[in-house]
Parts: structure tokens; sequence; C-alpha cells
């Protein structure tokens, strides 16, 4: 009687602690964070986070654009200084849990100066009065030094804001089994989201990470926290520690 006893005990706890998988319209779904988040199926993607944009020295900051930017010069715009330090604790959490890096990096024409994008893509700056026009292989095109890759990273070039686009990148996430895709960078509302998008018409579960993408627009990230995953860098950084504190079986 005993022995039943507890083992009905120990199957009551079981279902308690186990977590209920989720299934809608007979397709089984990833809900909880810590099944977002798992290493060895999540990448982290850097988006647009370019000298060209985030740098004082970059097109989108200096009033003389008639004189080259000095990248020794170079420090982080204001604007963007809390969440490139907020990125950079993240990136080092997710290299040293075992996360897939990778970065998206906006270009707008390649090495021999031809234009890339379309029409449409810049049909959005019809009245700007200037755009930002940054050709593969210069230093603006780059990543800044605060975030750049490093050896092992995967880097895309991309022509419009889908970081899927004509990449590969989708591909690629494939190759190496990853389904969570924690999305970092700016334009929040335009690169970030239609990253977002990309990835889920592929079958990727986008996860913004709230404090890793700009805030340019607050209306739009409320908003975007209906259709997307949206947490903390703390919060996801928080369930990688306590995996890496679980013993080795």
């Amino acid at each position: 009687m005993k022995k039943v006893l507890v083992s009905t005990i120990l199957l009551f706890l079981l279902a308690v602690t186990t977590p209920a998988k989720r299934i809608i319209n007979g397709v089984e779904m990833l809900i909880e964070l810590e099944e977002l988040v798992e290493p060895d199926t999540t990448a982290v993607l850097v988006i647009d986070m370019q000298n060209e944009k985030c740098s004082t020295e970059g097109g989108c900051c200096r009033t003389d654009r008639s004189i080259p930017a000095d990248p020794d010069r170079h420090s982080v715009r204001p604007e963007y200084m809390k969440q490139v330090k907020n990125t950079e604790k993240f990136l080092a959490a997710a290299r040293k849990a075992g996360v897939l890096i990778s970065y998206a990096e906006h270009i707008h024409a390649n090495r021999y100066d031809t234009p890339l994008a379309t029409g449409p893509d810049l049909w959005v700056h019809r009245n700007s009065r200037w755009v930002p026009r940054t050709s593969e292989g210069t230093w603006e095109a780059q990543t800044i030094r605060e975030l750049a890759p490093q050896p092992g990273d995967l880097v895309v070039h991309k022509i419009n804001g889908n970081g899927f686009h004509g990449t590969g990148l989708g591909e690629l996430y494939k190759e190496r089994g990853i389904k969570s895709i924690l999305l970092t960078g700016t334009v929040t509302r335009d690169s970030v989201f239609r990253t977002a998008n990309g990835a889920m018409t592929r079958g990727y579960y986008p996860v913004f990470v709230r404090d890793c993408v700009d805030h340019q627009d607050e209306k739009f990230l409320k908003w975007a926290s209906g259709p997307f995953p949206m947490y903390s860098s703390d919060e996801i950084i928080d369930i990688w520690e306590k995996l890496e504190d679980q013993p080795v079986e």
C-alpha cells in the first residue's frame, strides 16, 4: 500500500513540475522561455548595428558628410549607448552558454558601388534630405567594434530590412538545427520587425530582446509584444546561468 502511495505522489509531482505541451490545430509549439532560449537550438541575431548608424563618425551623425569618416574618432552615439552596453553583456553571456551568434549587416551598394536597393525599398525616404548609402567592404558597413563579430560567428549582408531576404540565413540556421532567434539591433520598427516576420514565415520563433533593440517607437514595441515573444536580456541570461549550474549527469 505504501509503495502504491509513494508511486502516486511521485507521478503527481512529475505532472506538476513537467510543463504540458501546448498544441494548437494539431501543431506543437514552444511557449516556455526555457524552450525558446535553449542554447543548442537558439541563435542571437545582431541587426544593423553598423558604424554608419551607430557611430559618431557614421553618416547618420556627422554634420559635414563631405569630410570622410575617421574611424579612430569613433564612439557610440549617445542614444545607442545603453542599448550597446546591454547587447555587449548579452553577447558575452550567449557565447559563454554556447549560443550561435549571427549578424545581418545592411548594405546599399556592392563593392563596385552599384546600387542594390529597389525603388519600393527606398520609398520611405522619398522626402528625406539625406539617405544612408553604405557600400560593401567599407568601414561604415561594418558592425561597430563594441559588438564586432568573432571567429565562428555568422555574418550575412542584406539589401533591405529583412535579414532573411536573399541572404541564405534561413538555410544556415536550418543546417545548425536552430529553432529560436533572439533579435537585437536597430531599427526596431523596420529592420528588426521585418526580420522577425522573415523568421516566422520560415518556421523560426523570433524573440525580441527588449533592452537590446532601440526604443525609438515605444508604441510599436508595445504592439509587437502581442505577435512576438519579448523578454529582457536579464531574463534570458538568468535561464542560461541556471543551465550552467545544473550538475552534469
